[in-house]
């Protein structure tokens, strides 16, 4: 049963994928009160560089965690656990996998009755135009996360924050 899931799951993703590929190689696309980001020259992601726990902050104010843990399934393919969780009083909101589709991790998270694909982006710092951003100090990559919808477009963006290279919640 793990099998076929993981199957469907690479379909899913892989087809959804391909729709979005025109919106991603729009270098004009932009999200969330004209925020830019270089949609169409994202690096390629490396989930062992990913895994571990990265916030983001809301529109209001509050700050959103997500712990990523890559594990390696019977067969050998490399998943990645998602856990979506409030930073200040540590409760779960959300759960999923996803797995890497060319540069993207693609991951479908559910909770709270509400299911959500996400995809996290990688950027270099040089491709970045906006000198006003908040960028990691040391490093040379800029990790982005966006909600898409049922298309494949996306709909939300926002920057996340390596906290720690562990994926285990500091909550526990």
């Amino acid at each position: 049963m793990k099998t076929f899931l993981t199957f469907l799951m690479l379909i899913v993703f892989s087809l959804s994928s391909s729709a979005t590929n025109k919106l991603l190689c729009d270098d004009n696309a932009t999200t969330k009160g004209g925020d830019f980001w270089p949609w169409g020259r994202e690096a390629n992601i490396s989930l062992t560089t990913l895994e571990g726990t990265w916030i983001q902050r809301s529109d209001d104010g509050e700050y959103i965690a997500y712990s990523f843990d890559m594990i390696k399934t019977e067969s050998g393919q490399r998943i990645v656990k998602v856990k979506v969780f409030d930073y200040n009083t540590c409760d779960v909101l959300m759960n999923g996998k996803g797995v890497q589709v060319g540069k993207l991790l693609n991951a479908a998270i559910s909770g709270n009755g509400q299911t959500m694909q996400i995809r996290v982006h990688n950027f270099r710092k040089s491709d970045i135009s906006d000198d006003s951003r908040k960028l990691d100090q040391g490093s040379r990559m800029v990790t982005v996360m966006s909600i898409v919808n049922s298309t494949g477009k996306i709909i939300d963006a926002y920057q996340l924050f390596r906290v720690s290279s562990s994926p285990s919640i500091y909550c526990d």
